[in-house]
């Protein structure tokens, strides 16, 4: 082999190394913007209000203060951030209404030859008896509940019912509910002055008074010019009988708090559980 051939030999080997170096690079670049485009995904996502809602029901037997047999149903709902903002818990709230059968849809037989009825969630207020009314457990004298990123908040709601009542309702359903609002709006800075938010002393002023208790102050009416569902709040007419679909409009609230209206966030979880079946 002559010194052509050697020269030929290694310009050969060097553009295969300069190509496969070249491949790598490309590969590299490519692994590169890929994992970079799942970080802007997921920076995105958790820019948004993201929360785990868990609930977990139980019944138990008990006695009330007469000594007489009861029921009590526990409800503990456990919240967790997952987004990359501190969320503001502008209420949350729990209620449980027993389930009647020949209140709902009927759907039609099953092979046993019964009757089988069907329920959907917004129904479940208008079918079925309160057992206890919504109160909101996410409140505080003075002050809001905050969950910061990939902090944890629970909560805990007990029901009672006496005996008669536990057997006449046998299932009811849990309906728990959950709004947030990002916590710039009506939260606490946790510095030396706790400076409060823009809205932070009127919020809670509005959501602790008594005649806001009892019922779930928030409601959708119509839409904005994008489409979206406009959030207002509710109040008592001057006689309420305690029907929520008799609620109405509170126009001075629901323009003053306009703010904490668009940035708030809902969530949803129902729950049924058996009296009869508790220990």
């Amino acid at each position: 082999m002559d010194y052509n051939d050697i020269g030929t030999l290694v310009g050969g080997v060097s553009t295969g190394v300069l190509a496969l170096a070249g491949l790598v690079g490309v590969g590299v670049v490519y692994q590169d913007l890929r994992i970079r485009r799942l970080q802007l995904k997921e920076t995105v996502a958790r820019s948004e209000a993201s929360l785990n809602v868990n609930v977990e029901v139980r019944a138990l037997r008990g006695r009330d203060t007469n000594g007489k047999p009861n029921r009590v149903v526990e409800t503990r709902v456990s919240l967790h951030n997952n987004g990359s903002d501190t969320l503001a818990i502008a209420a949350l709230y729990v209620s449980i209404r027993g389930l009647h059968p020949t209140k709902s849809t009927y759907v039609g037989s099953v092979p046993t030859g019964g009757r089988m009825y069907a329920y959907t969630q917004s129904e479940l207020f208008a079918t079925t008896h309160v057992i206890a009314p919504r109160e909101n457990i996410g409140r505080v004298d003075k002050g809001v509940f905050q969950v910061a990123p990939d902090e944890s908040e629970e909560f805990a709601h007990w029901g009672a019912l006496d005996e008669e009542a536990a057997n006449k309702s046998g299932i009811v359903v849990v309906a728990v509910d959950v709004f947030t609002v990002a916590a710039d709006l009506i939260g606490v800075r946790y510095n030396p002055l706790r400076v409060g938010m823009p809205h932070h002393a009127k919020w809670t002023e509005y959501i602790n008074d008594g005649a806001r208790q009892g019922f779930c102050v928030f409601a959708r009416s119509g839409a904005d010019e994008n489409g979206t569902p406009k959030r207002v709040l509710r109040m008592r007419p001057k006689k309420w009988n305690g029907d929520e679909s008799t609620l109405i409009i509170d126009p001075y609230h629901t323009n003053e708090f306009a703010d904490v209206l668009r940035s708030l966030v809902e969530w949803n979880r129902y729950r049924a559980v058996s009296l009869c079946d508790s220990p």
